[in-house]
């Protein structure tokens, strides 16, 4: 009985071994805001942050995006321990040909998976509990784009907001690309946009969409900025190409979780 246990044992060791399974590969999720269409020209390793806690990522995603980079996708899942983590990640962001990662990996805590009974003899069993330590990983897929079409990253209003200028419609710009046309054109974070060509914008979707209809375009922002109302003028960029939206039907078809998230060009 004890050989084939051994056997049985180094059995499963050999399959372990043979059969790595990339946790971060299989929960990828490509963002729907910056689609790769054709990939830029990268020859450098991509830099890996690990071991980032919340406010690290939100820091770190803030200063890349001022930067003119890109969110391209992201990995998030929770699971038992991986040891091969940094790997997984680089392997992945060689595929997207990422210049950037921001990852972590927290613990959960140890949680019961029952038990085993093991006969001991003498018509006596013992049950050994089955405890495994839990964690939640999570990684962010980074690209730069050298041209975009505004330059802004905004978000959805909070109550407050809409208290504060007296309507639900509007967005608040959280970040400013530098050297972009939001950049040149003196919008600050902090401004709430109201209108696009005096087109009232109901949440960020809609912002974006309207850009979208207006690249290479002159348009007109109508802002809410620390009690006075503004109009700013800016000539919107044509963007880079892998980096232009697509609708949800397009992003279904092209983008589900297969190979070909690797084959896009």
């Amino acid at each position: 009985m004890l050989k084939i246990i051994l056997n049985l044992f180094v059995l499963v060791l050999l399959f372990n071994g043979c059969t790595h399974i990339n946790t971060y590969q299989q929960y990828y999720r490509n963002n729907g805001n910056a689609i790769q269409f054709s990939k830029p020209n990268v020859d450098t390793e991509p830099e890996i942050l690990t071991n980032l806690n919340y406010d690290d990522i939100v820091k770190n995603r803030k200063n890349l995006l001022q930067d003119g980079f890109n969110v391209i996708g992201t990995s998030e899942f929770t699971g038992t321990e991986i040891h091969s983590k940094y790997e997984d990640i680089k392997f992945i962001a060689n595929q997207l040909q990422a210049q950037k990662v921001l990852s972590y990996s927290k613990s959960l805590g140890q949680i019961n998976g029952g038990s085993v009974s093991t006969y001991v003899g003498y018509g006596v069993y013992m049950n050994t509990p089955i405890v495994t330590n839990r964690f939640a990983y999570y990684a962010e897929y980074y690209q730069i784009s050298k041209k975009k079409s505004c330059g802004c990253y905004v978000m959805d209003l909070t109550d407050d907001m809409k208290r504060k200028i007296g309507s639900n419609r509007g967005v608040m710009i959280d970040s400013i690309v530098k050297k972009s046309p939001a950049y040149e054109s003196n919008l600050i974070s902090g401004d709430i946009i109201l209108t696009m060509n005096e087109v009232p914008i109901d949440d960020k979707e809609y912002f974006y969409d309207l850009l979208t209809k207006n690249y290479g375009k002159e348009v007109i922002f109508y802002i809410y900025r620390d009690g006075k109302y503004l109009s700013i003028r800016l000539k919107l960029n044509n963007p880079d190409v892998w980096l232009r939206r697509i609708d949800k039907k397009e992003y279904n078809e092209r983008l589900r979780f297969d190979n070909s998230w690797m084959q896009l060009n």
